[in-house]
């Protein structure tokens, strides 16, 4: 799918897109520090105390009484000096404790209403990680420069810089409080989600029909089973590392067939993948050790190489939203207007290509992708269920289904879409009896949906 799953149409295209996967783990690596609540603040924490020692240095440096005509710097005393600094240090410490209780507060809420799943965006969220650091920060420069105040030197310009951290701090307090109030809208959330599977198809090749597979790429062509490798732990798969598999095969000469795939939950034990041989072969503890590294397994899913777990959190904002406790079909309508613009965009991308070969064109890595259609039936088929008695839904499923349409070129995506279509029309009239005049506006939306590629205009929609 993304670098280091599929998407990738000719031997020419899929050796130059190989070359980026060898910077999948490292990517890997980078999305778990995103994720992490101490690493920026952790890193503007060092920041901040190598500054103090710096600046410490130069006051120390800096001639008797030059602080007097300074602009910006005024002279004060030893005693002064220290109340300035303690004041800061103490304030910083509390207004951290605050931002975290914000934090936890927005984590809870947004759990509850969203799903733990998305709690992902919210530790992702650079805003929140900044402005922990900052205030963390601030508190670690002015403890630093506080130790150094003495009676017969004050560093004037260390603690000048002090203030105009915490005046700051104070501006980023604000901006905060702001940017949490914004963050757990619903409309919000459901763009930010948006936004992270737009960067995902980015990395997407166009979507070619006239492309053929390599002969030897057909199943019937692969060579024998010859072992098999299984997980050494359980864990969801997070990265599967496809360059450096091909490299593991093409050091010994071998086919690996992974039978699992980025976001699918791997037990103990069970069966990773299979070993390809022309030539009978034992089991290899060389050729196994290489084949787990490159499959990564984790705790929790990420999207760095699965698109479905973006589109499944679209999806559960939307089930949520329909569920009797919350009833609230407007977000699900949101979610489904973003997912009609994600399908959309999937129909013109290329993602089901299977096959990895080496530099000499040789079949090396077998890894299974899903469909066009799984991950259609993913955005549709559990919304549909939910939401199936409520006609306002129900026609913003079909107007999803339509805005799909109006983009997808290949025959054959354009059949699986007009299934989907045809589902939820069934759907809708297994829930009735339902008035007349919305059984005709389902009908007339099935019907906009249903129409001819040739017979739309451009940018034209059933909401016409």
């Amino acid at each position: 799918m993304t670098p280091g799953s599929a998407g990738i149409q000719s031997g020419r295209r899929r050796r130059r897109r190989g070359r980026g996967r060898a910077l999948g783990r490292i990517a890997e690596w980078g999305d778990t520090l995103r994720e992490s609540f101490f690493f920026l603040p952790g890193i503007l924490s060092i920041v901040a105390a190598l500054l103090a020692f710096v600046l410490i240095d130069v006051d120390r440096g800096m001639p008797a009484g030059w602080a007097d005509g300074a602009l910006f710097v005024r002279p004060a005393s030893a005693d002064g000096t220290r109340a300035l600094l303690s004041a800061i240090v103490g304030s910083m410490i509390t207004v951290t404790g605050v931002v975290f209780s914000i934090t936890i507060v927005a984590l809870t809420l947004t759990s509850q209403q969203f799903g733990p799943r998305l709690l992902r965006n919210f530790v992702r969220d650079r805003g929140n990680q900044l402005v922990l650091g900052i205030f963390v920060a601030t508190f670690l420069y002015s403890l630093i420069v506080l130790r150094a105040v003495h009676q017969d030197a004050v560093p004037h310009l260390s603690s000048a810089i002090a203030v105009v951290l915490a005046i700051a701090s104070m501006f980023v307090l604000i901006w905060f409080v702001h940017h949490t109030a914004t963050s757990i809208q619903a409309s919000q959330i459901v763009a930010t989600v948006a936004r992270e599977v737009d960067e995902q198809l980015e990395k997407f090749d166009d979507f070619d029909p006239s492309h053929e597979d390599h002969e030897e790429d057909e199943p019937s062509n692969w060579p024998p089973v010859a072992s098999t490798v299984r997980a050494s732990e359980s864990g969801y798969v997070r990265l599967v590392a496809i360059e450096d598999l091909v490299s593991v095969a093409s050091t010994y000469d071998i086919v690996i067939e992974l039978v699992c795939q980025p976001g699918e939950f791997v037990n103990k034990g069970s069966e990773v993948a299979r070993i390809r041989s022309k030539e009978k072969r034992s089991p290899d503890d060389a050729i196994e050790d290489g084949v787990q590294d490159g499959v990564v397994l984790g705790t929790q899913r990420t999207a760095l190489q699965d698109l479905g777990f973006l589109i499944g959190q679209l999806v559960e904002i939307a089930v949520r939203a329909l569920s009797p406790g919350i009833n609230d079909p407007m977000t699900a309508i949101g979610c489904l207007e973003r997912l009609g613009a994600v399908v959309g965009a999937l129909a013109e991308k290329a993602f089901e290509d299977t096959t990895h070969h080496d530099e000499d064109d040789d079949l090396r890595v077998i890894a299974p992708c899903p469909t066009f259609a799984d991950l259609v039936g993913l955005a549709f088929d559990s919304i549909r269920h939910y939401g199936a008695s409520d006609q306002r839904v129900v026609m913003a499923v079909l107007r999803a289904q339509d805005v799909a349409l109006s983009q997808c070129r290949d025959t054959g995506r354009r059949r699986v879409l007009e299934g989907h279509v045809s589902r939820t029309e069934d759907a809708w009239r297994a829930t009735g009896p339902h008035a007349s005049c919305e059984d005709a506006d389902v009908q007339l939306a099935v019907t906009a949906a249903l129409r001819p590629r040739e017979s739309r205009s451009p940018n034209t929609t059933s909401e016409d």
